[in-house]
């Protein structure tokens, strides 16, 4: 079984529409992203950088860095930290 088909069924997992906003500057709190399908950009204003299956980001607390879908696709991107309390 391929191991993207279990953390697409986790609720962690999350399909964002193509032109939608993930994660905005200065979002409180620590995260960190993993693309499961799909493409992403992460920008910090000056420049982008393109994510792609598998490939992650962490955002640290009030970071001026922003997480987007531009494509004309959706992607699914797994919110890996912080997780839900147990």
């Amino acid at each position: 079984m391929d191991i993207r088909v279990l953390f697409k069924k986790t609720k962690e997992a999350k399909k964002f529409k193509a032109g939608k906003t993930i994660c905005q500057e200065g979002t409180p709190g620590e995260t960190m992203y993993v693309v499961l399908d799909g493409e992403v950009t992460i920008s910090n204003g000056t420049e982008e950088v393109t994510l792609r299956p598998w490939d992650s980001c962490r955002i640290a607390p009030d970071e001026p860095r922003a997480l987007s879908n531009r494509t004309n696709r959706p992607a699914t991107i797994l919110l890996a930290m912080p997780l839900a309390p147990a």
